[in-house]
Order: C-alpha cells, then sequence, then structure tokens
C-alpha cells in the first residue's frame, strides 16, 4: 500500500475530497484511523436543527464502531455557513456529542475541521470553539493534493445527481412523488422506496419514464438515497456494512448492473 504523508491541515482536507472523488457540501465526513492507515470514510448530509445532534452522532457512532481495529477518528464539517454565532449555535451542540459517541465507540476525535465557503479551522473540542482561518486557497497549493493530482486523482465539485432534461411532465411527476413521501412516516416512505427500488432491480427491463421520475423523487431524499444505494447489491444486511463493503458474500452483480444503468438513465 502507498504510503501518503499529511504534514498539514490543508493536505488532511485534501486527502478526504480525493478520497471521496468530489468536494462535499452541506456533509460531515468522518475518517476511522488504526494508528496512521485510514480506515472506513463516511459522509452523511449534516442534521438541520441542534435538536438533532444526539441522534445523529448516535449514527455516526454506530456506522464507525464497524471498523473494530479502529483507535481514532478524524471530521470535516463542509458547510455554506458563515463562522458566526448561529453556527455555533449549530455546530457546536454536534461536535460535542460526536465526541461523546465517537469516544464511547472506541476512537476519539484526533483532529476536527470546519470547511467554510473560504477558509476552514479546526475546531477544539472542550469546549467547541474555533481556531485560527485558513484559507481555502492553501489546499490548491498542498503537496499532497499536488501528489494525488499526478497519480491521476482529481476532485469534482459534486456528486449531486442532476435533473434529466426532460419534459414538463416528467418534473410534475417527481414532485407528485416528492409531495406524497412528504404525508408519509419515515417507515412508510423507506418501505415504499425499498420495494420499489427492488421491483425494478429484479425486474431487469427498461425502466418507463413514470418508473425513472419515482425514483428520482426518491433519491433526492436523503434519508432514502444511502439506503438505496445500499440495497444496491441484493444482499440482507445492516446498512452500515453495506456502505462500507464490510461483506464476505458476493454481491448480485446483474443487478448492480442494472441499477448502475438506471442511474445513467437520470445523468443524462
Amino acid at each position: 500500500m502507498d504510503t501518503l504523508h499529511i504534514t498539514t491541515p490543508a493536505d488532511l482536507v485534501s486527502l478526504i475530497g480525493h478520497s471521496l472523488g468530489y468536494w462535499p457540501h452541506e456533509s460531515l465526513v468522518c475518517i476511522s484511523l488504526q494508528q496512521n492507515r485510514m480506515g472506513a470514510t463516511l459522509r452523511l448530509d449534516l442534521p438541520t436543527t441542534p435538536g438533532h445532534a444526539h441522534t445523529y452522532a448516535r449514527k455516526v457512532g454506530g456506522y464507525l464502531r464497524t471498523h473494530q481495529d479502529a483507535t481514532a477518528a478524524v471530521f470535516a464539517i463542509f458547510t455554506n455557513t458563515h463562522r458566526d454565532n448561529d453556527s455555533e449555535a449549530l455546530f457546536g451542540p454536534l461536535v460535542e456529542a460526536l465526541a461523546q459517541q465517537l469516544a464511547l465507540a472506541g476512537n476519539p476525535i484526533q483532529a476536527g475541521w470546519n470547511i467554510g465557503p473560504t477558509a476552514m479551522a479546526e475546531f477544539r473540542i472542550h469546549p467547541v470553539s474555533y481556531g485560527p482561518d485558513i484559507p481555502l486557497t492553501t489546499i490548491q497549493s498542498s503537496v499532497l493534493n499536488a501528489e494525488l493530482i499526478f497519480r491521476g486523482s482529481q476532485i469534482k465539485d459534486s456528486l449531486a445527481l442532476p435533473h434529466p432534461t426532460v419534459t414538463r411532465e416528467f418534473t410534475a411527476d417527481v414532485e407528485t412523488h416528492l409531495k406524497a413521501a412528504a404525508v408519509q412516516s419515515s417507515a412508510q416512505r423507506t418501505a415504499a422506496a425499498r420495494g420499489y427500488w427492488s421491483s425494478l432491480l429484479d425486474d431487469g427491463d427498461e425502466p418507463t419514464a413514470a418508473q425513472l421520475a419515482e425514483v428520482l423523487s426518491y433519491l433526492q431524499i436523503p434519508e432514502l438515497r444511502d439506503r438505496l444505494i445500499a440495497d444496491m447489491p441484493g444482499l440482507n444486511l445492516p446498512m452500515e456494512l453495506l456502505l462500507f463493503g464490510e461483506s464476505n458474500t458476493a454481491p448480485d452483480w446483474d443487478r448492480i448492473d442494472t441499477a448502475e444503468g438506471l442511474l445513467l438513465q437520470l445523468t443524462l
């Protein structure tokens, strides 16, 4: 395995972008560490209110427990929110809850960073505060960033699925499905989305425009998107194991090929 030398904050943030392949938006990224080796990389949408911080942090801790040999963790919050009292009110409870949950998971925080629109700053955990701003332009001159680019890696601006350039009817169908999902409970939404997704993947036929519209509506709901991606291999395992590839069972490759083809149609 190649050795990468991380000597600056810009190196670490650059590595996160290269590991994911894109620049996260309104996201938490956690990386588990085993001594000086990287383990699992986890990206989640940020919670929208401070009241969800503890539930959210427990979910993160549960995911990272799948890397049983991990000894520490680093994290970064990517946001367009500028550092002010509002951001401290939102991220303070989240960072404190993360520190507690990751310590319980056996992965104490080694470092944490707030990545804003133009600068990044280190989180100081107890109590939560910020270090001095470091311009994001330092990432461009990072030695590690240059090395990874030389190896052929790149960081895309976003991984968001673009809307297909289609008819007004298609757009209206997507909106109709989104409105229908909004009035359902989380359990109802999840069951409906997983059932519909699985029926398309198992059927293997060319999807209709109406079917693509319904799938696209589900993929725009953050709580469903990762669940559906985890269902692609057709394995009955906990979602965190599937997302991290922690399985000794071979996936259903035909099902994955079908899912890939379907998703590609949504990017045209």
